[in-house]
């Protein structure tokens, strides 16, 4: 099967006119935008260089005009992709599972109904990436198309400053083979290129020792990109 040219199906131009015209048809536009020109600001993305523009940033700017879930990486065993609404009844048995619940901290777990949680996840995955341009990705078994694992990056406030966050959850049935390293070896890699960082902290319950364990082993794989933390202020919140 020929792949798809998407340099053929986005208009690259210079030209505000033709830039506006294009938009105005629902066709994706990337506009270069030259010193002292005018700001288009009806075009998908607007470059002012041309050196880095090859074939995968069209096609990043052709999925994401279409609102197609962009694929951040795969191994043998897994797919990670942006997650998409056909993923959120999956995800909400993900958030339900006993043990997940478990270690989840208060903000993370309101007591938000079934439905209001839906309605959260379908939000997420409806502006979350194209807002942010990176999040929590679903990690897919290629054999099965199972939902093994929620994993990526997202905000978080530390000492007063707000930081990038690498967080994990695993399915109850993927648990203990090794889902959210193999899924951080894809997500380190490609970690700059989504969020504009290097570094980024994983914070742990003291008393969740799978997950301390797996964030301890992410640590020493790649000490130059993951910082763990042991959130025992936050741990103890929980118990007043």
């Amino acid at each position: 099967m020929k792949e798809k040219d998407f340099r053929k199906d986005c208009l690259l131009t210079d030209s505000p006119v033709l830039a506006r015209q294009t938009a105005a048809r629902g066709l994706p536009v990337i506009y270069y935008e030259c010193p002292g020109a005018e700001p288009v600001y009806e075009a998908d993305y607007t470059v002012q260089s041309l050196d880095d523009l090859d074939e995968f940033f069209f096609q990043r700017v052709y999925e994401r005009h279409y609102g197609l879930p962009w694929c951040i990486g795969e191994t043998e065993r897994l797919k990670i992709r942006e997650s998409t609404e056909e993923d959120v009844e999956k995800l909400l048995e993900l958030f339900s599972d006993a043990e997940a619940v478990r270690w989840l901290f208060d903000e993370e777990k309101e007591n938000y109904s079934r439905e209001e949680q839906r309605e959260k996840l379908e939000a997420y995955v409806r502006n979350r990436y194209d807002f942010f341009g990176y999040g929590f990705y679903s990690v897919l078994l290629k054999t099965t198309g199972e939902l093994a694992a929620w994993a990526g990056f997202q905000e978080r406030e530390y000492h007063g400053k707000t930081v990038l966050e690498f967080g994990y959850l695993t399915a109850a049935a993927f648990r203990k083979q090794g889902i959210a390293t193999e899924a951080a070896g894809i997500l380190v890699r490609e970690m700059e290129e989504l969020t504009g960082e290097t570094q980024a902290y994983i914070f742990c319950h003291p008393d969740n020792q799978p997950s301390r364990k797996t964030a301890e082993k992410l640590c020493a794989l790649y000490p130059e990109h993951f910082q763990t933390v042991v959130d025992q202020e936050k741990a103890d919140s929980r118990k007043l």
